[in-house]
């Protein structure tokens, strides 16, 4: 019955999400109150590699915790909503068009900055002996895919500021608006593809997982062993690891369990 009720619970109060599951702590608390408890961290590989499917959810990022995948998300959100939205009256038309360049205009030195250091790392593994073929196409395309997204930002720079100068003409009329209104909503499709490469620069892939465990000393009584934090990374610092297992301590301390110690595999 207790299997039962477990199962039951984590299926309805765990998430997918990178944050602390409190759910298994209070199972193991109800499972075994006066156990003893160890904190253990292992690291498992996984697929380097950025996604996102067709209800725009991102997959494979670095998630610390610390609010940059979020604060980049959301800014990809504002972006793309921004454009879908089209203005209905001159002016607001305007500033939008405006808004729009400026942001370009910062992308442009994104891209042009990473260009750059794409071309000198793969420079340096060029011309080193040990670089394997592999890593020298994937440095390749690095260069490639930042020179392409700044030709295109460029590109839709010119377009944006055609329809801008249309805008600002001495003499004003319907058919002006119309005009831009219908460029806008064409170059929707050219916009939201550009977005998702230039994201895709700014994300950073994870290429293993570090798993946070609370596991009963004795493991005599079931859970042995559950999850409570999945921290998606790159490299990690050890002081990392160590306020990690501390907020993890304090709230194991918080529900009367007792910890014993930590250990890392």
């Amino acid at each position: 019955m207790l299997d039962y009720y477990v199962r039951r619970t984590i299926k309805v109060y765990f998430t997918q999400l990178c944050i602390f599951q409190v759910a298994a702590l209070d199972q193991l608390k109800l499972a075994n109150p006066n156990g003893r408890f160890w904190i253990k961290i292992d690291g498992t590989d996984v697929k380097t590699a950025l996604m996102e499917s067709t209800r725009r959810v991102w997959n494979g990022d670095e998630d610390l915790g610390d609010g940059h995948l979020q604060s980049c998300r959301k800014q990809y959100e504002d972006r793309l909503h921004y454009h879908d939205k089209i203005p209905s009256s001159h002016t607001e038309m305007c500033e939008s068009v405006c808004k729009i360049v400026n942001d370009i205009d910062i992308d442009i030195k994104f891209s042009a900055n990473g260009f750059k250091e794409a071309v000198v790392a793969y420079r340096d593994k060029y011309n080193s002996r040990n670089t394997s073929e592999q890593t020298l196409k994937n440095a390749n395309w690095e260069v490639v895919e930042y020179q392409s997204l700044l030709e295109e930002a460029q590109g839709l720079k010119v377009m944006y500021e055609s329809c801008l100068a249309l805008l600002n003409q001495v003499e004003r009329d319907k058919r002006q608006f119309l005009s831009c209104k219908s460029k806008l909503k064409d170059m929707k499709d050219m916009v939201a593809r550009y977005l998702k490469n230039l994201f895709k620069k700014k994300r950073v892939a994870a290429d293993h997982n570090e798993v946070v465990m609370v596991s009963d000393e004795k493991r005599l009584k079931k859970p042995y062993a559950l999850p409570v934090k999945f921290v998606p990374c790159r490299t990690l610092r050890d002081q990392y690891i160590r306020d990690l297992t501390k907020q993890v301590k304090e709230a194991i301390m918080q529900r009367g369990l007792t910890v014993v110690g930590n250990y890392y595999y």
